[in-house]
């Protein structure tokens, strides 16, 4: 008995040459976005624009979340340095609020 695919019924080959360059870069954005070769190249026929799939661990979430509160503190200090001048403000006193 044969397997039988949900999907459409194909029944033309594409193939082409390509450089030892565009095969190596070919190669990393399969790999980067995790697809076959298939889907990229329908994907790219239709139209799509071919995006890598990122998926956000909770180690990333975490590193995420730390450079949010960073980005809030300098921003924070650098907002009051403006409204009240750079009077006796050292090098220092701006790395400490990193």
């Amino acid at each position: 008995m044969s397997k039988r695919y949900n999907t459409p019924h194909r029944t033309h080959i594409i193939k082409t040459r390509v450089t030892e360059e565009e095969h190596a870069d070919f190669m990393e954005r399969l790999t980067a976005y995790g697809m076959s070769q298939s889907e990229f190249i329908r994907q790219a026929i239709t139209g799509a624009t071919v995006k890598p799939i990122i998926i956000v661990s909770p180690v990333n979430d975490e590193l995420l979340a730390a450079v949010g509160r960073r980005t809030v503190i300098v921003t924070e200090k650098a907002s009051g340095i403006k409204r009240r001048g750079p009077r006796g403000l050292g090098v220092f006193d701006v790395k400490s609020a990193l």
